[in-house]
């Protein structure tokens, strides 16, 4: 949940707001975007299992997977990203 004022967030369970619904710094209305929702959570989990993860197996067995660390710097991912196309590009 995000304070419509402040942007502050809350989670319901490991970061609640003191008055349910409402931000602890400004008492503005709180608000939860549709893709953080359950249901929606669990909709893109069942997607990836059944459209997703079947092409990660289809790739990796053929060689074809390349994994990039995308926590890292943008530089760092784009040397990743650049380095591997250029692999199978050869």
């Amino acid at each position: 949940m995000t304070c419509k004022q402040c942007g502050h967030v809350y989670h319901e369970k490991y970061n609640p707001p003191k008055v349910a619904g409402l931000c602890d710094h400004d008492q503005t209305e709180l608000y939860q975007r549709e893709d953080d929702k359950a249901e929606t959570v669990a909709r893109r989990i069942q997607v990836f299992l059944s459209q997703t993860q079947p092409l990660i197996e289809y790739y990796t067995k053929r060689g074809l997977l390349v994994e990039v660390d995308g926590t890292r710097s943008i530089d760092e991912v784009s040397v990743d990203l650049l380095g591997a196309i250029k692999k199978f590009i050869a």
